[in-house]
């Protein structure tokens, strides 16, 4: 048996043993994706494999070997929500339309949470507005120096 992130030969038994994990590699002649028995050498694997989502959320229900985890405390994930970072007028001319949309409301969303914040941020928002319009605008004219 093979690991399934970094295909080392596993000669004991895997750390961790997966069943019923889509493999994504092997379709069957009717394209449907086959399910497949998958093994992990070790942490740094699972680890790797769980930031590149390669793995199925509800992991638990696909372990085999449950036997080597009893006892053990688990940490429960949560999901942070990422915090709203304010992006530059530059940045946002940058984005599709659907993102404009999205970083608006959420940035509207921050008028409640802080008010102060959201002022002195419209306001550097302002200011790259203009210095943008300026240095557009000293670019595109045809500057004669009459000396």
């Amino acid at each position: 048996m093979y690991c399934f992130h970094c295909n080392n030969d596993i000669k004991m038994k895997s750390w961790l043993h997966l069943t019923d994990i889509p493999d994504v590699s092997d379709v069957s002649e009717d394209s449907s994706i086959i399910m497949t028995d998958k093994h992990i050498c070790g942490y740094s694997c699972y680890k790797r494999l769980t930031e590149s989502k390669s793995l199925p959320n509800n992991l638990w229900s696909h372990i085999v070997n449950k036997e080597d985890y009893e006892g053990l405390l688990r940490p429960i994930m949560t999901q942070s929500k990422k915090s709203f970072e304010y992006l530059t007028a530059g940045e946002i001319h940058n984005l599709d339309d659907s993102e404009k949309e999205k970083y608006f409301k959420e940035k509207d969303e921050q008028i409640e949470i802080n008010p102060l914040l959201k002022e002195v941020r419209d306001e550097l928002f302002m200011e790259d507005e203009r210095t943008a319009y300026l240095e557009q605008v000293s670019s595109d004219s045809d500057y004669i120096d009459d000396y």
